[in-house]
């Protein structure tokens, strides 16, 4: 029959037992281990527990059986060699653990150098930006040196062609006398054309026409003869056939404008048919328009004052002034 422990009052099936009290305990209740308890042999029979123990007074601590657990444990060497082991064994983790560390450590020092790579990089697209940002105003200036430039060179290229006159609608012939064709033009408008005050006539191309025909370009000595003449060849309208040349189709004389002129007069006579604009002309080859015969003469130098021309018809109104 199973006793009760001495201690904490369970029942002991297998245990120690006091020799001088006869209480049974459970091995840790006594405070022994059951490999120490069996290793006293035939001491066993005169374990006592600490109860019964005879206390030393004069160091207040209690006399410890052989094998039993107390703070003080005998050194021996198995002893020492166990704990060695348990501490290998604790250890071991810390040589994978260094190895981790090295890794990191060759990481890092990647890591730098890729980080000191990329920081020159920077500091060196840090200094084209300046670069830029400090001929920024530079650009802007000579932006606005070159669009002046190519209103001069615009403005002298129509200076050139001042005494110019393109006529547009004559048929092409193979054996044509252009002198002639221009003195016929001159006898019809009644402002007769003398050989004399002609520098120059010659055929070019001319854009934006169906006919293979070449434009007539004719240039007088002077301005004052080329604004008589297309004056008069305005206030007539002829076809070849009155100038003794096949063709019905309606011949214009007008200033030998620049290409940019002519696309802006394009422009121009196309806001005027969208716009309901009755007058859209040619003089001194400059462009003018006017949207009636009571309204304000604008003159069309540049696109922009078409848009602004656009801008006040959609108010309402016409007056750019």
């Amino acid at each position: 029959m199973d006793s009760l422990c001495g201690r904490c009052q369970e029942s002991v099936h297998d245990g120690v037992m006091c020799n001088s009290c006869a209480q049974s305990f459970h091995f840790a209740c006594g405070g022994i281990t059951e490999q120490g308890y069996r290793k006293l042999g035939d001491r066993k029979f005169h374990w006592r527990c600490s109860t019964c123990k005879p206390s030393n007074k004069a160091t207040g601590k209690t006399t410890a059986s052989p094998g039993s657990l107390t703070p003080q444990r005998s050194l021996t060497l198995e002893n020492v060699m166990q704990e060695l082991d348990k501490i290998n064994l604790k250890l071991s983790p810390l040589q994978s653990l260094a190895a981790d560390v090295d890794l990191i450590k060759k990481d890092i020092a990647q890591f730098k150098v890729v980080e000191e790579s990329l920081t020159n990089k920077i500091k060196l697209l840090e200094q084209k930006v300046q670069i830029v940002e400090n001929f920024k105003d530079e650009l802007s200036s000579l932006k606005s040196r070159v669009g002046a430039l190519e209103e001069d060179m615009h403005t002298n290229e129509q200076w050139l062609r001042t005494n110019n006159v393109e006529i547009k609608g004559v048929p092409q012939k193979a054996t044509e006398n252009l002198f002639d064709i221009v003195g016929k033009i001159g006898n019809l408008v009644m402002y007769p054309v003398a050989r004399q005050n002609i520098n120059f006539v010659t055929r070019i191309p001319s854009r934006g026409r169906a006919s293979n025909a070449k434009s007539i370009l004719v240039s007088f000595i002077n301005k004052y003869s080329k604004e008589d003449f297309v004056a008069a060849a305005r206030q007539k309208s002829f076809t070849p056939a009155d100038i003794g040349l096949q063709g019905s189709q309606k011949i214009y004389v007008n200033d030998h404008l620049t290409t940019r002129n002519k696309q802006l007069l394009t422009k121009a006579k196309a806001l005027a048919r969208e716009n309901n604009i009755q007058y859209v002309w040619v003089k001194h080859a400059k462009i003018f328009t006017r949207k009636n015969s009571t309204s304000p003469v604008i003159p069309i130098m540049k696109e922009s004052d078409l848009e602004k021309i656009g801008a006040n018809l959609n108010n309402s109104g016409f007056d750019l002034n």
